[in-house]
């Protein structure tokens, strides 16, 4: 990304690069304010905008999915075993 810092040293083995989890990301939303008003990282928080977005619709999706599931093992369990709960 234009404008990152660049504090990594190649001969030195951080627990980023055992854990990619790990690693510091540099999304445009957490340049200092003075770099976030040039046109092109504008471009760049829009960008992260929406990727921000569409990650929220997948997880409440993954979670309406999950909730049919519970809901049919429920209403299989109901209609199948009775009401009995154990």
């Amino acid at each position: 990304m234009p404008c990152a810092p660049q504090d990594s040293d190649p001969d030195v083995e951080d627990d980023a690069t055992i854990n990619p989890e790990l690693a510091m990301l540099s999304l445009p939303s957490s340049l200092p304010d003075s770099l976030r008003k040039t046109p092109s990282i504008v471009t760049l928080l829009q960008l992260e905008i929406h990727m921000h977005i569409a990650q929220a619709d997948d997880a409440l999706e993954e979670i309406r999915s999950h909730r049919r599931i519970t809901v049919g093992i429920y209403q299989f369990k109901r209609a199948n075993l009775g009401n009995s709960e154990g």
